[in-house]
């Protein structure tokens, strides 16, 4: 019996280094969650930067075919058409004083929505400057492929 168990035991030993070495392949589902901004929160602005934390995500650039569990972000303002497509999980945004929403999705490679949508709002104040240096304050638009 005490065989039979180290037997065992050692084949499993054996699976478990046998496994991929070195793979980038990410499981489970894509998320991710906005660190900073707080929600209800006052930043001093006018520059104010939006911190993200993913999980089972790869952050790509857009272009190629789409993978699963990679993708990027587009960064919405106050529910403008406009957007920033962000690579990375900060991204610094120029904003007048007064209260802010941002909408971030997370959008696979071809820029398509993730399915289900993977989605997350905050809303919070910019403390500071109400005026802003032109050509800053809002995200430079970008059309879908």
């Amino acid at each position: 019996m005490l065989r039979s168990i180290l037997f065992l035991l050692a084949m499993l030993l054996l699976a478990a280094g046998c496994g991929p070495s070195g793979s980038t392949t990410v499981e489970g589902v894509a998320t991710f969650e906005i660190v900073s901004p707080a929600a209800g929160a006052s930043v001093e602005g006018p520059s104010i930067t939006l911190a993200m934390e993913v999980q089972n995500l790869t952050i790509q650039p857009a272009g190629g075919a789409n993978n699963p569990n990679q993708g990027h972000f587009h960064v919405f303002v106050d529910g403008g058409a406009n957007y920033d497509v962000v690579y990375d999980t900060t991204h610094t945004l120029t904003l007048a004083g007064g209260e802010h929403t941002l909408r971030v999705e997370l959008r696979n490679n071809d820029h398509s929505p993730f399915s289900p949508a993977v989605v997350r709002e905050v809303i919070f104040t910019v403390s500071g400057s109400s005026e802003v240096p032109a050509g800053s304050a809002t995200p430079t638009p970008y059309s879908y492929y």
